[in-house]
């Protein structure tokens, strides 16, 4: 019986450690993407909530790289292209050479919440994520070996970020 748990746990804990390196391994490539997976990704993002289908593709810089979604409910979606709108999700990433890091979204927590859910915690639950009117600024965050990734308000603005 003893010789049955040990197995039993070291099992576990092997296959415990696989799963959680591999999601490190993953939150790893995304400050390392090429334009394909930098695109893949921020739509795995956009379309965590169902909400966004996306617009085009937006350069600040040589160092920035910002893939802009828009509601799938949108009319005149033109209008959005060249000017900043609260319907709009842009997920920023940084680039240097052909390499990109995602940076940063910032949207409402409905729209956020699944991404988080989806990509960073998946036993995320929203009653875990409560927030009063008073708060200034409140983030939760979770380490992926020296990564940082962060769910997080500020005012009245949600954001992903990684750090």
């Amino acid at each position: 019986m003893i010789k049955k748990t040990i197995i039993f746990w070291s099992l576990f804990i092997v296959l415990f450690s696989q799963a959680q390196s591999v999601n490190t391994n993953y939150i790893k490539t995304l400050k390392q993407l090429n334009e394909k997976g930098a695109r893949e990704f921020a739509d795995k993002i956009a379309s965590a909530s169902g909400k966004y289908v996306f617009l085009q593709v937006k350069t600040n810089s040589t160092t920035q790289y910002t893939l802009r979604y828009i509601s799938s409910a949108a009319k005149n979606k033109g209008n959005y292209t060249s000017q900043s709108c609260k319907e709009c999700m842009d997920i920023k990433f940084k680039k240097s050479n052909q390499t990109y890091a995602f940076d940063n979204v910032w949207g409402n927590f409905s729209d956020l919440f699944p991404a988080w859910k989806a990509v960073f915690v998946p036993e995320a639950k929203t009653s875990d994520y409560h927030s009063s009117d008073q708060d200034t600024i409140v983030e939760w965050s979770r380490k992926f070996d020296n990564i940082h990734v962060s769910l997080g308000r500020l005012g009245v603005a949600w954001y992903l970020v990684i750090k």
